[in-house]
């Protein structure tokens, strides 16, 4: 018999219903890899902000249907790797800052025999604010118990190929909507920002967006044989603080009468960013947005599904290695 190996397939989270969204708010800024201040003062300030945003969150999701999607995609995700995965394999779902969290998704895995968990990211670009801060929380239950479960930590996945060729498939589809209508659409990668002091501090994530980007666009010229005009930006600035530019608003703001084709490069999960920010709030700004063509979320789409399973499957975490002065990333932090 083979020994059981968990996949733990993790995500941001979100809230699932409206008296959710206080305590996800509040986990979520409550993160010190999100706010780097110490406790008690981190604590203050995400009361404090939960406090002020609660109301501005509630209208957002009562455009949702009064909850995220999030979990739901991601317990459809997991059924779908589940599907194509040897059969001693066994998908967890697992959320950051809702339920299920890294505790419980632990505490089922100790109950069901498991010899080794692979953490598989949903972020297929890392960062210190939620790769990590996954890993980290998962790790406290994990090294605070004696246990023989071996733990393999998938990073990322920002350049592989079945990824890749998962959203050009994607962006295709849009594309030739948009070239009907013009033949020089622009493609507008939109990823969640982040502030520029963590990128600064050696956040590979800017940096694994913008291969990405290139991988995709390079794919899509080589397809339709065409330059092609793109641009990346980025959306979800929280506070004053400087952080990643340009931002979508401003690109899609500066775009004349031309087609754009909005990727939101950095989700695979529809939710708040995707079905608020893009789909209403940014297509207003869009000069025609009869124009505007926003590409969907990769959710369960075959050729990503794929590329989960290999990575799983696959003995190497990264695929490679970040630049030298990109010191935050997980690999080259566990390589010191």
């Amino acid at each position: 018999m083979h020994n059981k190996i968990a996949v733990v397939l993790y995500n941001l989270g979100g809230p699932t219903n409206k008296e959710e969204i206080s305590s996800f708010l509040f986990n979520l800024f409550n993160d010190r890899n999100i706010i780097t201040l110490p406790q008690p003062f981190r604590f203050m300030l995400a009361f404090l902000i939960t406090f002020f945003r609660r109301k501005k969150a509630e209208k957002i999701y009562s455009l949702m249907g009064n909850k995220s999607p999030i979990l739901e995609e991601t317990i459809s995700q997991a059924s779908a790797l589940q599907k194509i995965l040897p059969d001693n394999y066994i998908v967890m779902p697992a959320m950051r800052y809702t339920k299920p969290n890294a505790k419980m998704v632990y505490e089922e895995i100790k109950k069901q025999g498991i010899s080794r968990v692979i953490l598989m990211p949903l972020y297929p670009q890392y960062s210190t604010t939620t790769t990590y801060s996954f890993i980290e929380q998962f790790k406290k239950n994990y090294n605070n118990k004696k246990t023989n479960i071996d733990l393999i930590i998938k990073c990322c996945y920002f350049n592989n190929k079945d990824y890749i060729n998962a959203y050009s498939q994607l962006i295709l589809l849009e594309m030739n909507k948009a070239l009907k209508i013009d033949n020089e659409p622009i493609i507008l990668f939109s990823a969640h920002s982040l502030p520029q002091k963590i990128i600064d501090d050696g956040d590979p994530y800017q940096w694994q967006i913008e291969q990405s980007s290139k991988n995709i666009i390079a794919k899509l010229e080589g397809i339709l044989n065409i330059k092609l005009k793109w641009q990346l930006c980025y959306q979800s600035k929280v506070g004053l603080n400087k952080w990643l530019t340009p931002s979508t608003e401003e690109c899609i703001e500066k775009i004349s009468d031309k087609p754009i084709v909005l990727v939101p490069i950095s989700f695979v999960s529809e939710h708040s960013e995707t079905l608020v920010e893009l789909d209403i709030d940014y297509k207003k700004l869009a000069k025609n947005p009869d124009k505007y063509f926003r590409v969907p979320t990769l959710r369960d789409n075959k050729l990503y599904i794929e590329a989960l399973k290999n990575i799983c499957l696959d003995d190497n975490n990264c695929y490679l290695q970040c630049p030298e002065k990109f010191n935050k990333c997980y690999c080259s932090m566990e390589n010191k």
